[in-house]
């Protein structure tokens, strides 16, 4: 065998991966605002698949998908403190086993912390979970490494910030999305001999956003458009919830115009910084001479409400939390350079990397997706797909499907249904079940509901039926909690090393002070101090050198 054909034969495989980011958020999907030059040059690479969706819309089950490609329900894992499988079959350990060398940096979410589906290298950033050491993430122990031990927020400032606009604590150098970047450059300069498999996977433009000063004004206010919502709109339970976590709405009335703005640049702008990110990842691969060899693939886990449906975050049905970004190139797929309206998912990644790596995938018998390469005919002529979150036993289940015009959601706290027309719906602003359901409409709702039942029949739970129906849950509590999630990693710290920490009111002031569409004062602060410890809000007038209450209903009083 020649030189040339041993290099040949090597397989190289990269997939690169956000966490919550849109699928309308890529310049070569029709987005003419978002700057992805790099995503862009990927695009006419490879094709771009415009109605990719997520199995479930929440990170850890949607990983697991991911990794395991098979169906939340059969893996018995639906939500993010769920336990990876230890009698489970992960494609990088088949990677692994078939000589292949395996690296993954960045955010795994796998539970528990530092569990992991058979890579050789790997080094972690998690947004971390209950429990947490700090020697179970790789980059807040290079923080303390480089100076940055005093820093309690390592990829922005949670708690009384998690949605809103704030200001990087971390200067560019050390900066979250740079490192993990970083970590892969040094795994291709090390084996770029060897075939070899890589995951870079960034915790951004997953909330709270944060962005390098360099790029804090990168998209002006006026050039972002302001969310998309209807005013007699019933939602669902979940994204009502999510709607009060945010502090963006409150009773369904929106924070100013501005922030919320503000808010969608500056997750812009974390996705243009990713981008650049991964423009050095494809120079390196090219300099080596691998660019053009390897199978490439871009996604991310789950999508992000940014504000439409006066709401954020996903866990829902619509389509800016269930549609995710999905750009694939590889030697032998057909179409560079197009775009494409095929219903691929997550569950499809791993079949296509098994089949280009040459791996075996019949051990794992309950695959649902199949490979993009050599099956592309069949995933073309698919007529629907199929997402959901939960298990039946919660108010937080809900399973939809999807097909070219129509989509169809059963929400099982108070059997809320939904169906929209897409093709004169886009937005999907419009449940039809709150109008006159005529017999077109019924018909359609009926077809698409047995479909449902239908699926969960092969693959789900049980639990969610009640007879030959699903189950009627009543409605989740009002919850007006706002999103107080805290790095508890720094509770586990020995005292010398908490007493260096930034206190809570230090964090939110740094990250705001130079940040104009944030007033204190309008953010709920009585809520904060009551999770934070008493003292944060006088702390915070002492740095601000000015009294916080008396602007709304919300903020502390005196």
């Amino acid at each position: 065998m020649t030189t040339k054909q041993q290099e040949m034969d090597k397989k190289y495989i990269i997939l690169l991966m956000t966490d919550q980011q849109r699928f309308d958020t890529i310049a070569a999907a029709s987005n003419s605002v978002i700057k992805t030059p790099n995503l862009d040059r990927l695009a006419a690479m490879g094709v771009t698949f415009t109605h990719a969706t997520t199995p479930c819309p929440v990170c850890g089950p949607a990983r697991h998908a991911l990794f395991s490609g098979v169906k939340c329900d059969v893996s018995d894992f639906d939500m993010n403190i769920s336990h990876w499988r230890h009698d489970g079959r992960y494609f990088p350990e088949m990677l692994t086993e078939t000589g292949i060398r395996t690296g993954g940096f960045g955010k795994f979410h796998f539970w528990p912390e530092r569990t992991h589906p058979g890579f050789m290298h790997y080094a972690v950033h998690e947004e971390p979970n209950p429990g947490a050491y700090r020697e179970d993430m790789d980059y807040i122990k290079y923080l303390k490494d480089n100076g940055l031990g005093y820093l309690p927020y390592t990829y922005g400032v949670t708690g009384l910030l998690y949605f809103q606009p704030q200001r990087s604590l971390i200067p560019e150098e050390h900066h979250q999305t740079k490192w993990i970047a970083d970590r892969a450059l040094e795994f291709i300069e090390t084996f770029h001999r060897d075939s070899f498999f890589l995951y870079a996977s960034w915790e951004q433009p997953h909330f709270p956003v944060d962005v390098p000063e360099r790029l804090v004004n990168l998209y002006p206010d006026d050039e972002i458009e302001v969310p998309v919502f209807n005013e007699k709109e019933q939602l669902p339970w979940l994204v009502d919830l999510m709607r009060n976590a945010s502090d963006m709405f409150d009773d369904g009335k929106p924070a100013p115009m501005e922030r919320i703005k503000r808010s969608k640049a500056l997750y812009y702008a974390s996705i243009s910084y990713i981008d650049e990110q991964i423009g050095r990842i494809l120079d390196a691969l090219d300099v080596r001479g691998i660019l053009d060899q390897a199978l490439i693939i871009f996604t991310a886990d789950h999508g992000e409400l940014l504000g439409d449906h006066r709401s954020y975050g996903k866990l829902c049905g619509y389509d800016p939390s269930v549609r995710i970004p999905f750009v694939m190139a590889a030697p032998e797929l057909d179409g560079k350079g197009t775009v494409s309206d095929d219903f691929v998912s997550l569950y499809d990644i791993l079949p296509t990397i098994l089949d280009f790596a040459g791996a075996d995938p019949d051990p794992l018998s309950d695959l649902i997706g199949c490979s993009i390469l050599s099956h592309r005919e069949e995933i073309t002529a698919r007529d629907k797909c199929f997402f959901e979150i939960g298990n039946g036993r919660d108010w937080s289940s809900f399973m939809g499907v999807r097909t070219r015009r129509w989509k169809y959601v059963y929400y099982f706290s108070e059997g809320l249904k939904q169906l929209f027309d897409l093709d004169n719906d886009p937005n999907e602003l419009n449940n039809l079940y709150l109008g006159e359901m005529t017999g077109e409409y019924k018909n359609i709702a009926a077809q698409l509901h047995q479909n449902l039942l239908d699926w969960n029949r092969r693959h789900g739970y049980p639990e969610r039926l009640d007879g030959d129906d699903f189950k009627v849950l009543e409605r989740g509590p009002d919850w007006k909690d706002r999103n107080s999630q805290f790095n508890l990693w720094t509770l586990n710290l020995i005292e010398s090393e908490k007493k260096e920490l930034w206190s809570e009111a230090k964090a939110v002031y740094e990250a705001i002070k130079d940040e104009p569409s944030v007033d204190p004062a309008e953010l709920d602060l009585k809520y904060w101090e009551s999770k934070r410890g008493s003292g944060c809000i006088a702390e915070l007038e002492s740095l601000t050198g000015r009294k916080l209450c008396d602007k709304n209903k919300k903020g502390y009083q005196n």
